[in-house]
């Protein structure tokens, strides 16, 4: 809208005061280009007069073009609150002396009764003595009704939102407010200049080193791109140690480009990301391991059983588990291909509950095993177990031929 204003007084400004002069080029070159409603009033030694109006003027204020008499006061007995009348008399003061846009918010009764909401804008421009101003305003009624539907909406749902771990920001521009959940304060960023967290050099101060370009270049694109977006990178809490955070940011603009709100998330991906570390250690293991030539190799999880690693198609017995689940899986391997005197046994000491209880004695449980393959022989086996960290949530078992 700035660069509308300018585009306004570089045309006025070459052009004399004549009305018709005024109103032929701006009816070719603005009316209908501009959405919003656009006034354009000359004040000369203490009268006002109408220079320029588009349509989109009188569609706002609930009148008719034909026989519509401008006048500023009555404008400004529509204007509600009535505080605002006197916020309204001096932006367009102080445009005239200084030259600046201003901006006000008010609600307008229109001449039909119907109350709406508008943001309007004024510009004015000096010649000696003579003031034009022209002022721009929007209808933001909807849009207004949309912020006020989710102000509604957030209180209702406020009290689940505080008992969940994301920390929510959000930036009310036409209103001037700042509103944040409680889990918002254990970040660092949380006891800066809330209009600057997102400014490049506020970015240093909250994130990790290692991170800040990555963050940075997150921040433009907010900035220049609409819709969502979404980033992880380690931001610093107030404790000063470091926590992996995925953050999303949406924005909200009106009919005009304006940007309204902007709302952003911050949740705790902590855990996921220590998990797909693990997830690419183990199959660094794995593929390490491979290497050596064992015949199979996978990695389980040692709360539920579950592979977490494996080569496909490497082991029967994880295919039985994908079906029935670790226990079963190797029970009913065990029993169909096991050749030693008593399977049953073997299919408990090679049992979860019963590896992690020689795990629990010594860092390593190996068992040896007769096994028939798929060319019915008979092969004796080697099974392998061992943690594959000290948190001891992930074992490694490596299988291979005894005698090989």
């Amino acid at each position: 809208m700035e660069g509308a204003f300018e585009v306004i007084k570089d045309l006025l400004g070459g052009l004399s005061w004549d009305r018709e002069s005024v109103y032929a080029r701006l009816s070719q070159c603005i009316d209908s280009a501009i959405r919003s409603s656009l006034v354009i009033v000359l004040y000369k030694e203490g009268k006002e007069e109408l220079i320029f109006a588009n349509d989109m003027f009188y569609e706002n204020i609930g009148e008719d073009r034909d026989g519509y008499e401008y006048k500023e006061a009555d404008i400004k007995k529509r204007i509600k609150p009535e505080n605002k009348v006197v916020k309204y008399e001096k932006c367009v003061e102080k445009s005239m002396l200084t030259g600046e846009t201003q901006e006000i918010i008010y609600q307008f009764e229109r001449y039909d009764g119907k109350v709406i909401w508008v943001r309007k804008r004024f510009a004015a421009i000096c010649n000696e003595g003579e003031y034009i101003i022209v002022s721009v305003a929007t209808n933001i009624t909807k849009s207004i009704e949309i912020s006020r539907q989710i102000e509604i909406e957030k209180d209702r749902f406020q009290k689940v939102i505080e008992q969940t771990d994301l920390a929510i920001i959000e930036w009310d521009y036409y209103n001037n407010t700042f509103y944040s959940t409680e889990s918002y304060k254990k970040y660092k960023m949380s006891e800066g200049n809330q209009d600057r967290i997102f400014k490049k050099k506020s970015i240093i101060g909250y994130t990790h080193p290692d991170d800040v370009e990555k963050m940075k270049k997150f921040v433009s694109n907010c900035i220049l791109t609409p819709g969502k977006m979404e980033c992880i990178v380690r931001l610093k809490l107030i404790d000063g140690t470091y926590s992996w955070s995925k953050i999303t940011v949406v924005s909200e603009y009106d009919i005009d480009g304006n940007k309204m709100k902007t709302l952003a998330i911050i949740a705790d991906v902590n855990e996921d990301m220590e998990r797909r570390k693990k997830v690419r250690i183990a199959v660094d293991i794995v593929n390490t391991l491979a290497a050596n030539e064992y015949e199979e190799i996978f990695t389980i999880n040692a709360f539920t059983g579950e592979p977490v690693v494996y080569k496909e198609g490497i082991s029967k017995v994880i295919e039985e588990q994908n079906k029935v689940g670790f226990k079963l899986g190797v029970e009913n391997y065990m029993k169909t291909y096991c050749m030693d005197e008593n399977p049953e046994q073997t299919a408990k000491e090679l049992n979860l509950d019963y590896v992690k209880e020689q795990l629990e004695n010594n860092n390593t449980y190996q068992k040896i095993y007769s096994i028939m393959d798929e060319n019915n022989n008979i092969k004796m086996k080697r099974a392998f177990y061992t943690y594959l960290n000290k948190h001891k949530d992930t074992i490694v078992c490596t299988i291979m031929e005894v005698g090989k």
